[in-house]
């Protein structure tokens, strides 16, 4: 039995709102935790515990250990049997063969064969004592493995996973900021008429000063350079990506233009448009490729009450994006942390 993702998609939606009906669901804490579950699911980050699968393999192996044991009293009863029949036999052969029977042979033929069983049945304890020390060392060893490969299938299914979300996520991005961020107006006095950005936009005179923090003291280099593409803005000298950037200037100079047009290099370097290709240097696309994702936070349109950075790129991006509900705020916050993202 399968299901296609639209419709895996669809029916975690219907689940979720049924379940988070705030008239009759909304103090129950097992719909909270079932949400939570189906978001995971959604996300592709509900995964099985090794723990699970170690379990189910040790009751397998105790279940093989048991069977070899059981095949092996088999065996060594059978060989106990042929033994006493053979003792038997010996005896009558012994009473056959003799027209006087002494107790004193009669002890001497019990002994020998007593002293035959006695032997049976240490090798049968031996035998015992083998297949439970080679069961037990076959069960950890097989748990040894299947912890490993557990572990890898679960790491490469996670790594495959995460990858297939990060280009989920830069694709709605890309959507985005082409849709919201692809226009200016033609005045300022005229916001309501906008024109495509690529086609009128002009790079004011920009220049840079290198600004270094050395025990707790701020230098700032006394010359300035001129800015003539991106790479001047975010690569040091030695090729390595500026932490930090600020960029200041009056009102009205064109700062927004200027932030929005970095948008169009970020999304035209993950998302190329041939007919796009002419308005961007090959230089800028390169050092936009350095950046995993691009969060464009607009200060002023945003809510006075948050403070924190992620709960803005939430609020103000994620939330707009065709595919929100896959991204969670621990996938948003290991994208932060691991990956190369411009802020």
């Amino acid at each position: 039995m399968s299901i296609s993702d639209e419709d895996l998609s669809k029916t975690i939606e219907i689940l979720t709102d049924l379940l988070s009906d705030a008239r009759y669901l909304a103090n129950d804490t097992k719909a909270k935790q079932a949400v939570e579950k189906l978001k995971q699911l959604e996300a592709n980050t509900l995964t099985i515990s090794t723990s699970d699968i170690t379990t189910i393999l040790d009751e397998e192996f105790k279940v093989l250990v048991a069977r070899q044991q059981e095949n092996a009293l088999k065996a060594i009863s059978t060989e106990r049997e042929e033994v006493q029949k053979k003792m038997l036999d010996d005896v009558k052969n012994a009473f056959a063969n003799m027209q006087t029977v002494t107790l004193h042979h009669l002890d001497q033929i019990v002994a020998t064969k007593m002293s035959e069983i006695q032997q049976v049945a240490e090798k049968e304890k031996k035998e015992l004592t083998e297949i439970s020390a080679k069961g037990k060392q076959q069960i950890e060893e097989e748990i040894r493995k299947g912890k490993g490969v557990a572990l890898s299938e679960e790491e490469t299914e996670t790594n495959t996973k995460q990858r297939e979300l990060e280009k989920y996520l830069r694709d709605d991005l890309v959507s985005f900021y082409r849709k919201y961020h692809s226009t200016i107006p033609v005045s300022p006095l005229v916001e309501e008429h906008d024109v495509p950005l690529l086609d009128f936009y002009v790079q004011p005179p920009l220049s840079s000063v290198d600004i270094q923090k050395k025990f707790g003291r701020i230098q700032e280099s006394r010359t300035r350079k001129q800015v003539h593409n991106l790479n001047d803005i975010f690569l040091k000298p030695d090729g390595k990506i500026y932490k930090d950037i600020y960029i200041t200037a009056k009102a009205g100079v064109g700062k927004t233009s200027f932030v929005n047009r970095i948008c169009m290099v970020w999304c035209q370097a993950h998302c190329p448009q041939k007919e796009l290709e002419n308005k961007f240097k090959p230089e800028e696309v390169t050092v936009m490729k350095s950046f995993t994702c691009l969060f464009m936070i607009t200060l002023r349109d945003i809510d006075t009450s948050l403070c924190n950075v992620d709960d803005m790129i939430f609020n103000q991006i994620i939330r707009n994006l065709s595919r929100f509900r896959r991204y969670n705020e621990i996938f948003i916050e290991d994208i932060l942390q691991e990956k190369d993202c411009l802020l």
